[in-house]
């Protein structure tokens, strides 16, 4: 898959979002669409590290640890069905994933 259809399927993720207030139903499409944002977001971080060290020829230390830590968070990062409670650790999960990736692309941004 290329970088280019990574970026339209996280922008077609996004479309589908919708903002969810305090004391609004969570539904299971809400998390899980967190799930496949993160999934494919990982997916297009590490094409860009690829290319990134493929083209410096080094690797940057502070993002191979992120990579490792986001490869377990991939994991943790569980899809629920109707019915389900989604909990805190669902939340964290999303958001530690998130800043991770961004401290990954703050980091070889700044190695360019």
């Amino acid at each position: 898959m290329s970088e280019r259809s990574l970026i339209n399927e996280l922008e077609n993720i996004v479309n589908k979002m919708r903002t969810v207030s305090y004391g609004d139903e969570v539904r299971s499409e809400d998390h899980n669409l967190f799930v496949d944002y993160c999934t494919k977001a990982v997916e297009l971080l590490k094409m860009i590290y690829n290319r990134y060290t493929q083209k410096y020829r080094k690797g940057l230390p502070l993002v191979d640890s992120l990579l490792l830590r986001l490869d377990v968070n991939l994991i943790m990062l569980n899809k629920v069905v109707s019915g389900d409670l989604i909990q805190d650790y669902h939340h964290n999960y999303v958001l530690d994933t998130l800043k991770m990736i961004e401290i990954c692309l703050l980091e070889i941004e700044k190695n360019l």
